[in-house]
């Protein structure tokens, strides 16, 4: 048998917005799916951040070629 607060959430549920609904998923932790897939590390970030430092020297060399 259902109980009145499984029932009072569903009905919340339903009564949102398809929009209200999808922001909630991915603003909320608890309905991540990825949620402890992976964790960010030191060699992680000492190979991102010169990339994306000369990522961006590129980026306005090629602006200023422009």
């Amino acid at each position: 048998m259902i109980s009145a607060q499984h029932l009072l959430g569903f009905l919340a549920t339903a009564a949102q917005s398809p929009f209200s609904n999808y922001w909630s998923k991915l603003t909320d932790p608890n309905r991540n799916p990825f949620r402890g897939l992976y964790q960010l590390n030191a060699f992680d970030l000492g190979v991102m951040i010169p990339y994306f430092l000369v990522l961006v020297i590129l980026a306005a060399y090629g602006l200023h070629r422009y």
